[in-house]
């Protein structure tokens, strides 16, 4: 007795469940909601990056760095939007360990997360 499906049995009903003609429908009545999702989150992530290119500027940061930096932010955005409290906290020192490994200022890095993102880079006890 073979306990294992086919690859080929595995795709047609991989198929039939991804029917496009079935999916259109729901997928148009979702995609306003959907967009409106994205708008709220782009002007959200656009808000934060104007905070930390000021921030940058302020500090004398060489405009080389600046796309470094900003992807440093947007990955301590995504943690906001994930975590809260200590591990927050936790993500966000994981972070500003990743970018000094790549040679950014980990001074700049913490300032960008207190002041910018309200968290407070700690490592876990």
């Amino acid at each position: 007795m073979n306990m294992v499906k086919p690859s080929q049995d595995r795709l047609q009903k991989w198929d039939s469940k991804f029917d496009l003609e079935v999916m259109k429908p729901t997928f148009e009545k979702l995609k306003p909601l959907w967009r409106a999702n994205a708008r709220d989150r782009f002007q959200v992530m656009v808000a934060y990056e104007i905070a930390v290119k000021t921030l940058l500027n302020r500090v004398g940061v060489s405009v080389a760095l600046l796309p470094s930096y900003l992807c440093f932010a947007r990955e301590i955005l995504k943690a906001r939007r994930r975590y809260s409290g200590n591990t927050y906290s936790y993500e966000a020192y994981a972070k500003v360990q990743k970018w000094v490994a790549r040679k950014l200022d980990e001074n700049v890095l913490r300032t960008i997360s207190r002041q910018v993102f309200d968290v407070d880079p700690q490592p876990m006890p």
